[in-house]
């Protein structure tokens, strides 16, 4: 009788046993958000950085949008609120609020950028001055108006490379026509 007994519960305890357990593993499944993010225009903006910002645990992720404006964030804890953003340089910030992911689903969030003018007012290098036999490198001494006269439209990486006292760095070396030995 006792063995019938067991027999005829077991089951019915298993399924209560397994099936708490088939719940808190559906909640953490997790989701992803996917997107595109375009111009004004509709074309697709490569390299855009899109944040996701869980709101209620600051935890942040994202991806930058491929040669198509096409972006995947996976392994996000469902729930939220999520905060979305789209940022580049050159470009306005776009963002979406209160994003709640479902567990195992996909959000879909879409940006339209529009573009926005940065401009700076100035550059300027500070720097100490290396002294002589007291610096383990070579180096030469340019005063700042001859950087300005010669920097122009150039690259500074240029202007110095050009006055380097190491043919190893000079661009110069690349104009000897003799092969080396």
């Amino acid at each position: 009788m006792q063995k019938r007994f067991v027999l005829r519960w077991l089951p019915t305890a298993a399924a209560l046993i397994a099936f708490p357990f088939s719940l808190v593993a559906q909640g953490t499944e997790p989701a992803q958000i996917t997107g595109e993010v375009t111009d004004q225009t509709g074309a697709p903006i490569s390299g855009v950085q899109v944040v996701i910002v869980n709101q209620s645990t600051g935890f942040q992720s994202g991806a930058l949008t491929q040669a198509n404006g096409r972006y995947l964030v996976v392994g996000l804890r469902p729930g939220g609120p999520y905060r979305i953003e789209a940022r580049m340089i050159g470009y306005g910030l776009e963002a979406l609020d209160n994003v709640i992911l479902e567990a195992g689903g996909t959000f879909e969030a879409n940006f339209s950028l529009g573009t926005e003018a940065i401009a700076l007012d100035a550059l300027e290098v500070f720097s100490t001055r290396a002294i002589e036999r007291k610096t383990p490198v070579a180096f030469t001494d340019m005063p700042k108006v001859q950087i300005q006269n010669q920097l122009g439209s150039r690259d500074l990486p240029m202007v110095l490379s050009d006055h380097s006292p190491c043919p190893r760095h000079s661009r110069q070396r690349y104009s000897n026509p003799e092969p080396r030995r």
